[in-house]
């Protein structure tokens, strides 16, 4: 409430409860009073809207958390995978190239035996 509405309702008070029953409270002030209490209505539906936009929007970044972090752990695990794979691919092709050069060197071996 601005000041200078604060001190309307400050003289309307005064006014009305120098004699409740003798209250000189105009229609301007009475319709001025209608409004503040509409406006009152108006602001506590939009306070309301607020607050309930808030909530969901805490819960969607709760949920947007929880989904980021199943994500990561989705990631993590496919590079572990991914490492594995390649582990896996390296062992058998050194296994085949150290296969290859023992066949090699038997021939070599064996041809050196046979040239003898």
């Amino acid at each position: 409430m601005n000041q200078m509405s604060k001190e309307r309702l400050e003289e309307i008070k005064r006014e009305y409860k120098k004699d409740v029953y003798d209250c000189k409270l105009g229609r301007f002030e009475i319709d001025w009073l209608i409004e503040q209490a509409e406006r009152v209505q108006e602001l506590e539906k939009a306070r309301k809207t607020l607050s309930d936009n808030h909530f969901q929007q805490i819960e969607q970044h709760k949920y947007l958390l929880e989904q980021n972090k199943r994500y990561r752990e989705a990631i993590e695990n496919i590079e572990k995978g991914y490492k594995r794979i390649l582990t896996e691919q390296s062992t058998r092709l050194l296994t085949e190239q150290y296969t290859r050069v023992s066949n090699l060197k038997f021939i070599h071996d064996e041809i050196k035996v046979i040239g003898e």
